[in-house]
């Protein structure tokens, strides 16, 4: 691929990119759905060097952010949410009012979606995004997500659909991507089936008390002050 924009799909040209994809073995598409922040100063999907390792692995990409956005992409961004082999979800705030909620209830519906049909997740949160949230139902909203991630990684038969990036190094996100999408490629997840699926969530749910959630925010925004999550 000697185009950088070769590895990029967008909701106007999904149909036509797609169509000489080859399907992976569990009927997947050998794409990636860049999902998460799409508020204009999250521009995480143009940046060159993400681009260059996608282009390098020949991986091509769904970019769902568009200056001419219709409302019928929306269903060209679902298709694309149940046929990816991998997903990436970034969450962005760029130091705006709460501008990456969205994408954290999105994460839900990706995850679902990756243990319903072997696919992969990779949650990518950028640096310092805890202080950047002024909202206290967005520093809870922020915190659950943070501590239902950590519930997963312990549960592994559903960690082995997730990923997690950290930080704002995005040529590293695109290697871990690229390298997720490598492995399915040879050997796709295998799902789980919906009664399983439902078992698995259930004792993956954290119990928590609330003298827990306060300490876990207290160390939260110590290590963010400290520059690191």
């Amino acid at each position: 691929m000697s185009q950088t924009k070769d590895v990029v799909i967008t909701p106007r040209s999904w149909r036509q990119q797609t169509a000489g994809l080859h399907p992976t073995s569990a009927g997947l598409l050998n794409l990636v759905g860049w999902f998460g922040s799409t508020h204009a100063v999250a521009q995480w999907r143009k940046d060159k060097q993400f681009l260059r390792v996608f282009q390098n692995n020949e991986v091509m990409g769904f970019d769902p952010q568009v200056d001419d956005w219709d409302p019928s992409y929306a269903a060209i961004e679902a298709e694309v949410l149940a046929h990816a082999s991998v997903m990436v979800i970034r969450l962005e705030n760029n130091e705006l009012l709460n501008g990456s909620l969205g994408s954290i209830a999105e994460i839900g519906l990706a995850l679902t979606s990756a243990a319903l049909r072997g696919q992969i997740v990779i949650i990518s949160i950028e640096d310092n995004l805890l202080t950047t949230l002024n909202e206290p139902g967005a520093i809870a909203q922020y915190m659950m997500l943070e501590l239902s991630l950590e519930h997963l990684e312990k549960q592994p038969e559903l960690a082995r659909f997730l990923r997690i990036h950290r930080g704002d190094d995005l040529a590293a996100l695109a290697d871990l991507t690229c390298r997720a999408v490598q492995q399915q490629r040879v050997s796709c997840q295998l799902p789980l089936r919906f009664d399983e699926f439902l078992a698995k969530k259930s004792q993956a749910q954290p119990k928590l008390s609330a003298a827990y959630f306060a300490g876990r925010l207290r160390r939260n925004l110590c290590r963010n002050s400290s520059g690191y999550l």
